[in-house]
């Protein structure tokens, strides 16, 4: 009996060979994961919120990734919806912000790279036969002569590409591999194992940066007041000037002052309204400076505007202080006080 989709070992398989199906079905049981998520996020840290996305919600996401990779744009901008979604729920950001500014806040990279980098390591297995036969089966090696050309003169393997007229079967998982393999460099295909392999092509792809451990500053800052500094961050705030450009008001202005347009610039540095906080705030932002470039023998530079407003907004950006949080600590502490005394929140509609 035919039927017009079946489900085999996890992936919906499609008569009319598509993967909108499979897609489709991931995709809603990720969104009510998140949704779940978003429920539960005034009881969940920022760093357990990442955490069950990264271990429970994107593996769920992007199993059997390396055969649908080759879906239409429009299921591959599906996917990146719902990690935009993750993201938003992390972070407490409003729904309008940046795509590339939250994944560059959470240091994730885009499902699309990610699943190129899964694709083409696999494939490296199969051309160095660490997979079963029936696999290695499925590509053909060019003959020698073939790659002693002034093109194509190196000694790593070159795989021989099949004539597509479909621009489905071009896509699909063995025709656009060797493609992509092909058009590698002779030292990225000769690889001595698939773990030196991935790094380079990691780098390849502008993933290689993105492999840092996040700031102590996002972990000390991630929930309440820390929501408001991280919205801050994101160009996307309380802050009128932020809500103005994303047309969420119609008045760019400071409300408590109205001499200046309401960036954190005004609201941090220079809002004369604030004035008895701003103080308070630098004196603590001296101590805990002074306490650091004592105790680890640095220099940390908070002269002029930028960067003061660089350390409110990021935290102190030291070697020696991202795995820890304490200094990161006492510096949101002072900020949220300052967040708080001027009132500011509690003027939003």
């Amino acid at each position: 009996m035919q039927v017009p989709f079946h489900k085999h070992l996890g992936i919906l398989l499609s008569e009319d060979l598509r993967w909108k199906k499979h897609i489709d079905y991931c995709s809603g049981r990720a969104l009510q994961k998140i949704g779940l998520l978003r429920r539960l996020s005034n009881r969940l840290s920022r760093q357990q919120k990442e955490s069950i996305y990264l271990c429970v919600i994107r593996p769920a996401l992007e199993y059997g990734c390396v055969i649908y990779d080759g879906c239409l744009i429009g299921d591959v901008l599906r996917l990146e919806y719902v990690q935009r979604r993750a993201a938003v729920v992390c972070t407490g950001a409003y729904s309008r912000t940046s795509s590339a500014l939250l994944l560059d806040e959470l240091y994730w990279n885009s499902l699309k790279s990610r699943r190129k980098l899964i694709r083409m390591s696999f494939f490296y297995n199969i051309v160095n036969g660490h997979v079963p036969l029936y696999l290695q089966r499925k590509i053909s090696i060019a003959p020698v002569r073939s790659m002693r050309t002034r093109l194509t003169g190196g000694r790593s393997l070159r795989i021989l590409e099949r004539f597509c007229r479909l621009e489905s079967s071009r896509r699909s998982f063995f025709n656009d591999c060797a493609r992509v393999w092909n058009g590698l460099d002779d030292e990225l295909r000769d690889s001595s194992s698939m773990l030196v392999f991935r790094n380079r092509y990691a780098l390849l792809l502008g993933l290689g940066k993105k492999i840092i451990t996040p700031h102590a500053y996002c972990r000390v800052a991630g929930d309440g007041i820390g929501r408001f500094v991280t919205q801050m961050r994101l160009g996307l705030s309380f802050l009128n000037n932020q809500r103005f450009t994303h047309n969420l008001t119609d008045n760019p202005f400071c409300p408590m002052c109205v001499l200046d347009l309401e960036t954190p610039s005004h609201f941090f540095l220079s809002c004369p309204k604030y004035d008895e906080q701003r103080n308070l705030l630098y004196d603590d932002i001296k101590k805990v400076v002074m306490h650091i470039m004592t105790s680890y023998n640095v220099h940390i530079d908070i002269d002029g505007p930028d960067k003061l407003l660089n350390l409110i907004l990021k935290g102190f950006d030291v070697p020696q202080l991202h795995s820890e949080t304490n200094h990161n600590l006492l510096l949101f502490k002072a900020v949220s006080r300052y967040i708080l005394a001027s009132n500011r929140i509690q003027t939003l509609d």
